[in-house]
């Protein structure tokens, strides 16, 4: 019986086995895609995840930080029905954050995986274990049961004391124990990421770009190697079928943009924008963590962050636990602690997304256009410290005020 076993080989993953492999603990990575993701999909680092891998070794955040961009903060843009554009500069600070890693970093999600997974193998000489499939999970005595067929169709029984499921919104282990979660849907809402080199954009070497006009909105930021992200949410026009990638969001940036063109496309992808939540991140001696718990709008690139908060949280506690150093009632504060938080991220993206759709009164957008704040009853406050992840359970309050009220003027 091996102390871990996680499912998943992705970022929450990878952190999970670096956080258990620095303090010594056993552990088996396995993940059914024959190898790691090739594409960007989330790009966001925020301060607490970058202190997060500052914890695990200076050395990991040196090398993450040499790679990433680091942005100021977020520009809106607006454009009302008349057509009639507006600004706020900054309307989101990074630089006013009183941590140590005052800024956003900017990084493709498989860079940033790719930088976890190379100081893992280079440390510690480990690795996920690609082309392995879950079949199902079960509990034994002592622990759980893996059953996991190879690339070459064999299956293979795996005991663990502690199995965690990182295995995304699908994930084959939360649906083999049936463990269940509350969904929900952005009803008409389409996303779409697209990676592609843009002519004549102004200033995305500073500033991640958020325009919104009525019933859409569309991110806007520059990415190592020098093309740019572009996450489009609409009603579904710009994802017809009669109309082509660069088509479609070419008529959305020309709303808020003269002469802007889109180059070489790099990749594409659009998929319905989802909530989900399950009721318990642990069944006995299974856990859930990252998107296999929870799941939410891409508004204000807090996904990745949140999965790799959880990995961080329960590495360390596994860590303990199975060194005889912590009662086993420490895992209980694993889902009395993330859970919380990722109801609030949920809260925090959703939020946003609606504000960017247009769905909230326009006279409330229209105060977001002049710099205060477009949430009532001071909300707004909450809302982008929940953002940056440094408010109440996920830090320190005070250091995300001082962003809020640079927003706030």
């Amino acid at each position: 019986m091996i102390p871990v076993l996680i499912v998943g080989g992705g970022a929450a993953g990878t952190l999970l086995h670096l956080e258990l492999a620095r303090r010594g603990v056993p552990a088996r990575s396995i993940d059914r895609l024959p190898r790691a993701a090739q594409t960007s999909r989330a790009v966001t680092i925020h301060a607490r995840t970058a202190e997060i891998m500052e914890r695990l070794d200076q050395r990991l955040i040196d090398r993450y930080l040499a790679r990433a961009l680091p942005s100021k903060g977020y520009v809106l843009h607006f454009v009302d029905d008349s057509g009639r554009r507006s600004e706020v500069r900054p309307g989101l600070d990074f630089t006013r954050l009183d941590c140590r890693y005052p800024r956003l970093y900017v990084h493709g999600q498989h860079e940033t995986e790719n930088v976890l997974r190379e100081f893992l193998l280079d440390e510690y000489g480990q690795a996920t274990q690609w082309g392995s499939e879950l079949v199902d999970v079960e509990h034994v005595e002592g622990g759980a049961r893996a059953r996991v067929q190879h690339a070459d169709g064999s299956i293979e029984a795996i005991d663990a004391r502690f199995i965690v499921g990182c295995d995304g919104g699908n994930s084959r282990v939360r649906r083999s124990l049936r463990l269940l979660q509350d969904e929900s849907d952005y009803k008409g809402s389409v996303m779409q990421n697209l990676d592609a080199f843009l002519h004549d954009f102004p200033d995305t070497d500073e500033y991640v770009h958020y325009c919104t006009g009525r019933g859409h909105f569309v991110m806007i930021v520059k990415l190592p190697g020098g093309y740019h992200r572009l996450l489009l949410s609409d009603r579904g026009e710009a994802a017809a079928p009669e109309v082509t990638p660069q088509q479609g969001f070419s008529r959305v940036i020309d709303q808020h943009f003269d002469g802007v063109r889109i180059g070489e496309v790099v990749w594409h992808s659009k998929w319905e924008s989802r909530v989900r939540l399950a009721h318990t991140y642990r069944d006995r001696n299974v856990f859930l963590a990252g998107d296999s718990a929870h799941v939410h709008s891409t508004s204000g690139g807090q996904g990745m962050n949140c999965c790799l908060q959880d990995a961080w949280n329960l590495g360390w506690k596994l860590a303990l636990v199975l060194q005889g150093r912590a009662r086993e009632s420490l895992l209980e504060t694993y889902e009395a602690e993330r859970k919380p938080i990722a109801s609030q991220v949920i809260w925090a993206a959703s939020a946003l997304h609606e504000i960017f759709m247009g769905a909230w009164q326009e006279h409330r957008r229209a105060h977001l256009a002049d710099g205060r704040p477009a949430v009532p009853g001071g909300r707004g406050g909450a809302l982008l410290g929940y953002l940056v992840q440094l408010s109440r359970a996920g830090g320190s309050g005070r250091r995300a005020r001082s962003c809020w009220r640079s927003f706030a003027r």
